[in-house]
């Protein structure tokens, strides 16, 4: 299950989220590449991923805006289905020396 503060719970239950804007940057579980070291399937896998999309149909049957960014790859496309999406350049910083750090896609999702 999807963790979310009790204040989450609360607004969404009461309907008090019309008019918020709801911005989600899950860990990337992508298969078909690995991403980080610090990432992996028993962190955030399949499961949690369609748990996510359900959230965000959730959300959007609500009228509540969102974006979730997410790395391109599948299991974007995947969340993306019958939403709004774009492609953008990211620099990833995660090197510590920058000419180690590059560019890479991710997807923006959006209703």
């Amino acid at each position: 299950m999807l963790q979310c503060p009790l204040w989450w719970q609360e607004k969404r239950e009461s309907s008090k989220l019309r008019g918020d804007f709801v911005y989600m940057d899950p860990p990337f579980s992508i298969t078909a590449h690995r991403m980080f070291n610090e990432y992996n399937a028993t962190l955030f896998g399949h499961e949690r991923l369609k748990q996510l999309r359900q959230e965000m149909e959730k959300l959007a049957d609500h009228k509540i805006k969102f974006l979730v960014s997410y790395a391109r790859s599948d299991e974007a496309e995947l969340l993306g289905r019958g939403f709004h999406s774009c492609r953008v350049p990211v620099r990833r910083n995660i090197a510590g020396f920058s000419a180690n750090r590059r560019t890479a896609d991710e997807m923006l999702i959006y209703n």
